[in-house]
Formats: structure tokens, sequence, C-alpha cells
């Protein structure tokens, strides 16, 4: 038996993730989102939001991205 069984990290479509990012193993990085410099992301499902910090803290909920303006 496993003590540190692997697991999947995924990533959605339209996703923004910065310099120095942590994404840990079973993480899920929803469609959608921006994961700022230095953020350590452990959970899932962060669609559409802004994620900041050591801990991943949720800055912004529900941003929308707009094809015109990129």
């Amino acid at each position: 038996m496993r003590i540190n069984p692997s697991m999947d990290i995924n990533v959605g479509k339209h996703v923004w993730i910065g310099h120095d990012v942590k994404v840990l193993k079973g993480a899920n990085v929803g469609n959608n989102s921006i994961v700022a410099t230095g953020a350590i992301v452990t959970k899932n499902d962060y669609p559409s939001n802004v994620i900041i910090g050591g801990v991943g803290k949720i800055l912004k909920e529900n941003i929308d991205w707009c094809p015109q303006r990129i």
C-alpha cells in the first residue's frame, strides 16, 4: 500500500498561470481562471476565478473573458 498515492492535475481551457505557481497533485484549475504569480493551488474546482497567494485564496469569482479585448 502506498503512503502517498499519485493523483492527476487538471487545467481547464483559457487559463493563465503566472510565474512560480505550484499546482499540487489532485488540484483542478477550472476553465477561464487566472492563477497569480507565486500562488499554490491545492484544491479542486476553480472555474472563472482569480487565484492568489500561498494558500490559493480566491480574489475574484465569476470572471469572464472578452475575446475582443484580448
